[in-house]
């Protein structure tokens, strides 16, 4: 596992050193960064041929979420309350 900050200019140089990653996973990052496309272009050619990303963004179009942002309320949740569980 590595750690690192996607702002900074620096971090595909920090990673530089890591054989190609089988799997990146981006859980709920994206949405919180200045150029996340610029970041998707670097990250590319560091997975291996076969690798991909697994991204996780939050659903904000739904109404629920749409209504709670509405009164100033984001609430993370596990889950989102109008899925049920399996």
């Amino acid at each position: 596992m590595v750690t690192a900050d996607l702002d900074s200019s620096n971090w595909s140089s920090e990673l530089a050193a890591h054989p190609g990653f089988d799997v990146v996973l981006l859980g709920d990052v994206l949405e919180h960064l200045v150029h996340p496309e610029q970041v998707l272009r670097r990250l590319r050619p560091m997975l291996k041929q076969d690798g991909y990303a697994v991204i996780s963004l939050p659903n904000v179009v739904h109404w629920l979420t749409r209504l709670k942002l509405l009164s100033g309320r984001f609430d993370y949740e596990s889950t989102a309350p109008w899925m049920p569980l399996t």
